[in-house]
């Protein structure tokens, strides 16, 4: 190189090495000397864009694009990486127009489509991302969290059968996380799908037997607690309880253990031991004012009204919200 300085695509290949050895670094400093040296032609720009875009610097990244782009206007790639600039940026719209021109150009890229429908979710135009991720499903691209963004987009449309298989998709290529899988599997048994819930969980257990990390040991109690939820939901009380005890034998406040635990005491009339157990949430932060407003629905169902006005009254001293204020009202004229 130092005898050849000025043998652009020397220059340009030597970068590129740097840029398939992760040495983005000295990848920049090469491409900037070619431009300063006025060698800068449209694919130094496009490799000076990645190198950027790599680095972390989307604006610089952008200039650097649309130098590219200027000089050869008929080239995709740096629309393509313009595009991930604005993302980057969190300039979603300008990077949809830009999207959509490389779409109508190339309807097959289903890449692009997937970028699109990322853009979407960003914006929360959730019917367009659908359309987006199932455009870019039917020209065959699954990669990455695009079909598990489509489940959840369907499970937030309450359509469980679409979520499912979108999962299960995600599931068969191993690109379906195990926390994303336990958030599904929540989802799915908070519109009532048991079926598909217990397929996921089902997943995750089997992930989680291969993993020995800090992270899998919370994944391990959110898995327990679903697993009791459907315990619960069959019936199964005890072996509900069992699972619940288990979690806290080892984290004796964990309070999503402690709710899930007075609850089981509730349905099963054990009011005093639910108690307990809810005023002992009630002392943990994050989980006071669920365990206030739970508190109040069991002195209701004792039929001490009063009780139940002064637990709603705390919560709503800790946040108001207007649900837990209308449920107030009722209770009070209960209690006059």
């Amino acid at each position: 190189m130092n005898k050849m300085p000025g043998f652009i695509k020397a220059a340009e290949n030597l970068g590129r090495v740097y840029l398939i050895t992760g040495q983005t670094g000295d990848a920049v400093k090469i491409y900037q000397e070619l431009v300063k040296d006025g060698k800068g032609n449209a694919g130094v720009y496009l490799l000076l864009g990645h190198a950027l875009l790599l680095t972390n610097k989307p604006l610089s990244a952008e200039t650097a694009y649309r130098h590219a782009l200027l000089l050869d206007p008929t080239d995709d790639k740096p629309k393509n990486g313009l595009s991930k600039t604005l993302i980057a940026q969190g300039r979603f719209k300008e990077a949809i127009a830009i999207l959509r021109e490389l779409i109508s150009e190339n309807p097959d890229n289903g890449q692009v489509w997937a970028l699109l429908a990322d853009c979407h979710m960003a914006e929360q135009d959730y019917d367009k991302a659908l359309v987006a991720n199932e455009c870019a499903r039917r020209v065959g691209y699954t990669a990455g969290d695009m079909l598990s963004n489509m489940g959840d987009i369907y499970l937030y449309r309450k359509e469980p059968a679409s979520a499912v298989m979108a999962y299960k998709q995600a599931m068969e290529q191993g690109d379906l996380t195990i926390e994303r899988a336990l958030r599904a599997a929540r989802g799915l048994l908070s519109v009532d799908d048991e079926t598909g819930a217990v397929e996921l969980l089902e997943y995750a257990e089997t992930k989680l037997a291969e993993r020995e990390d800090l992270e899998s040991s919370a994944s391990t109690t959110e898995l327990q607690l679903l697993k009791a939820e459907l315990a619960t939901r069959s019936g199964s009380l005890d072996k509900a309880k069992e699972l619940v005890k288990t979690i806290l034998e080892k984290d004796p406040l964990n309070g999503d253990a402690l709710l899930a635990l007075a609850g089981l005491c509730e349905t099963e009339g054990e009011f005093d031991e639910a108690v307990i157990h809810y005023e002992r949430v009630a002392r943990l932060k994050d989980h006071k004012l669920e365990a206030l407003v739970r508190h109040a629905g069991l002195e209701i169902r004792r039929k001490k009204y009063r009780d139940a006005v002064q637990l709603l009254e705390q919560a709503q001293d800790i946040e108001s919200r207007a649900s837990v204020a209308r449920y107030l009202e009722r209770v009070r004229r209960l209690a006059d």
